[in-house]
């Protein structure tokens, strides 16, 4: 077994080098003729080295999503307003592209995919939008329930926001798989915003409104608010990545 690391250089070219007997990385090796020798893009290389920059911060991200999806008031199944109705018509095409052979109809039906998913994500964000502002200016006081109605806008967001993470990430999904990294970190970055501007300036009116919620941080709307600072770390990650290491057996 061995260690081999993988890095840019200046120069823009890609280097290895090897870990020799005291710990040390010795002299970089240009290896770009290894590489298309073996049939590797080094396009293929710094992918992996992007993916694996900030793969910490992915899975903190899905355990993040997972345990607010799992506190979510109502499930998005069984809805079938036009917005969410656009969130599983991207959903569709994107499987159905998974499944063809042919490379511009697959690249089409992808592209719809990531039309039908943006469509979806806009107006859900503009519904999250408008309940929000009820709850903060109160305009439930008119109201003969007033819990009710508190009850509804909550769990009117709460699906919303099901629908807007679902969306963002499927569409970075896309974009990872044909290796456009930042296109995918822009999908991560609007997602990013939205939870900058919609949810962070409310965690505090919203956890009180909620009655399902005790503590504000470790909350739904807390754990929401988190996820910027993830989306900020794989963003610097990979802005800073430039070194990948392989623990080799064999040559």
């Amino acid at each position: 077994f061995g260690e081999v690391s993988l890095v840019t250089g200046k120069d823009g070219l890609l280097y290895a080098q090897l870990r020799e007997d005291k710990g040390r990385f010795g002299k970089p090796l240009p290896i770009e003729k290894h590489l298309e020798e073996q049939g590797i893009t080094v396009e293929q290389i710094e992918l992996a080295m992007q993916m694996d920059a900030i793969r910490t911060q992915l899975e903190s991200m899905i355990t993040t999503l997972k345990t607010i999806e799992g506190r979510v008031t109502e499930v998005i199944q069984g809805q079938h307003n036009d917005r969410i109705g656009l969130f599983y018509s991207g959903l569709s095409l994107y499987a159905e592209s998974r499944r063809i052979s042919n490379d511009s109809l697959r690249t089409l039906t992808q592209a719809n995919a990531l039309k039908a998913l943006s469509d979806a994500n806009s107006q859900v964000i503009q519904e999250i939008r408008t309940n929000i502002e009820y709850l903060v200016t109160e305009q439930y006081n008119g109201s003969k329930d007033i819990t009710k109605e508190i009850d509804e806008r909550l769990s009117s967001i709460n699906k919303c926001y099901d629908v807007v993470y679902r969306s963002s990430f499927l569409k970075a999904t896309i974009y990872y798989e044909r290796g456009e990294i930042e296109a995918m970190l822009a999908c991560l970055d609007e997602y990013g915003r939205f939870i900058q501007k919609l949810i962070i300036p409310y965690v505090g009116i919203l956890s009180e409104l909620d009655k399902n919620e005790k503590f504000i941080e470790k909350g739904t709307w807390g754990a929401m608010a988190k996820t910027l600072s993830i989306c900020s770390e794989m963003r610097e990650k990979i802005s800073t990545s430039g070194e990948l290491l392989l623990t080799m057996k064999g040559e």
